[in-house]
């Protein structure tokens, strides 16, 4: 059986994990025009104390006093530290191919990856259509996200492997 993204996490019945819709639903509400809202980072204490509040009562948190860029600095983490992600390590190489039908790769993902997925890449697309306010463009999207949504399964074992290396 293929993990999927809601496994971790409190997810609605499409699947979508709630920490996102609440993101990105208070994001689209009053920061799709706010410059680098993607790529400025929060505040770091600010980050924790929300991640906490979403790991104490999902249901319960209160977005919308909270800086977007704490916001989407959430939503990134949160993608970023899914122990498999949106896209599963299995189809890594495969996506990676350039002969590969993409099509075809989606029609393995579980459904909730799949919904997910959707939600997201709709969700950037209103971002980019705003480029010239935010200052989001797609080669900048795809640099935040693509890491998050898409790795190597071994991704720190070649890390912690480069750095023995170094120091041999």
């Amino acid at each position: 059986k293929i993990p999927n993204c809601c496994s971790h996490a409190s997810c609605a019945s499409d699947g979508i994990p709630f920490i996102i819709t609440k993101c990105i639903s208070e994001i689209e509400r009053r920061a799709l025009k706010m410059k680098g809202i993607y790529r400025v980072n929060g505040v770091k204490t600010r980050v924790e104390k929300l991640c906490q509040a979403f790991e104490n009562g999902k249901e319960l948190v209160e977005l919308s006093q909270c800086s977007p860029h704490d916001i989407s600095n959430v939503l990134k983490l949160y993608l970023r530290q899914l122990p498999e992600p949106i896209m599963p390590f299995h189809l890594y190489n495969k996506l990676m191919g350039l002969d590969s039908d993409l099509r075809e790769l989606l029609k393995e993902l579980p459904k909730p990856n799949i919904a997910t997925l959707r939600y997201i890449v709709r969700h950037l697309r209103r971002i980019a259509e705003l480029e010239e306010d935010n200052k989001m463009s797609p080669s900048n999207l795809g640099i935040v996200f693509g890491p998050s949504l898409m790795r190597p399964q071994d991704t720190l074992f070649l890390c912690l492997h480069k750095g023995i290396i170094q120091i041999i």
